[in-house]
């Protein structure tokens, strides 16, 4: 985090627009540190659920909600940074109507006056090869890309809870 925070503070001291993209699990300190470096944060929501972001992810995401809150309560009282949702679609996992459903309520509820866009990021599978490569299994390596029907289903119901911010 170190060398994050130096190249961010340089980046921003000659003029240049910078984002962050995070899954927002780290310390808070890091998070009060370059917030004033970052122009806009990507933050990854998978699951408001915490059993089941612990089962896919291997951790809570207590810190990361917690560090979210963090985050756009800064921009409410700042209004200079951009916030950007974004959620990866995968098939059987995070790409379920009520797990969006339950961020999309989360957003509605605790981001609305902050948040500018919601991401929905279809699943692809263009790393399997690598792991394939390193001989490794990956757990969605089953996993076949979505069709546009599933997708568009999942923006609309995104859709009831973060009008006009959903991009898919």
């Amino acid at each position: 985090h170190k060398f994050l925070y130096e190249f961010l503070e340089a980046l921003k001291m000659q003029g240049v627009d910078t984002a962050l993209d995070t899954s927002g699990f780290g310390k808070r300190e890091i998070y009060e540190k370059i917030y004033p470096y970052v122009d806009t944060f990507l933050y990854d929501i998978k699951f408001m659920d915490e059993k089941l972001h612990q089962e896919d992810t291997g951790v809570s995401n207590k810190i990361i909600l917690d560090n979210l809150r963090f985050v756009a309560d800064k921009i409410r009282k700042q209004k200079d940074t951009r916030l950007w949702i974004r959620t990866p679609l995968i098939p059987g996992a995070t790409a379920v109507k009520e797990n969006i459903e339950e961020i999309g309520w989360f957003i509605q509820k605790e981001l609305a006056d902050v948040i500018e866009r919601w991401e929905l990021c279809a699943f692809n599978n263009v790393c399997k090869e690598k792991y394939v490569k390193i001989g490794q299994d990956w757990e969605y390596g089953h996993c076949r890309l979505m069709e546009e029907k599933e997708v568009r289903e999942l923006a609309a119901a995104a859709e009831k809870y973060a009008k006009g911010n959903v991009v898919v």
